[in-house]
């Protein structure tokens, strides 16, 4: 009997240091540890290892809660209420990484663009007034603009007045 108790202390233990793991990963480490992967400090995996820590909690928690009905130590409503608020803050923590994600995407992807619609090679400011273009980068249109009507190279002017157009940049 005590060799039954002592796996289930072990078994709430080892939930218990996960729930507090992603819930510190999750609440204090996930700014830091996207931008430091945003940096290339870190791999693109690393923050999301607060939400696969607190799946792996949700699933150990979802066992215990089920171990505790079959034994009949446990209201089932309580243990299935429980196990359904945990799933529902962890569908929103996953959520919450995936927007994270693409707005680290986004400043990464915008940033780049930029230096490279200011770059001294002509051929490198055409390409990035095409690729502007094809992802309808709104958000350079002044930049563009002024590179339609002042770039030295006409191979630059046209490739951004066509960009420019196809995002609608243009008066």
């Amino acid at each position: 009997m005590s060799v039954t108790i002592d796996r289930v202390h072990t078994l709430r233990m080892l939930v218990f240091i996960m729930l507090m793991a992603s819930a510190i990963g999750a609440f204090m480490l996930t700014p830091v540890l996207w931008n430091a992967a945003s940096t290339g400090k870190l791999p693109g995996w690393a923050p999301f290892m607060a939400p696969t820590a607190f799946s792996a909690f949700v699933f150990m928690y979802a066992m215990d809660r089920g171990r505790l009905v079959a034994r009949k130590n446990y209201p089932l409503t309580k243990a299935c209420g429980q196990v359904f608020l945990a799933v529902s803050f962890l569908l929103l923590l996953w959520s919450q990484q995936r927007d994270q994600q693409r707005t680290a995407q986004a400043s990464e992807f915008s940033i780049d663009l930029q230096m490279l619609l200011s770059h001294r090679q002509p051929m490198v400011r055409a390409a990035a007034c095409e690729l502007a273009g094809s992802r309808h980068a709104i958000s350079h249109e002044s930049a563009m603009r002024k590179l339609a009507s002042n770039d030295p190279w006409r191979i630059v002017r046209d490739a951004c007045q066509t960009a420019a157009e196809k995002i609608g940049a243009t008066e």
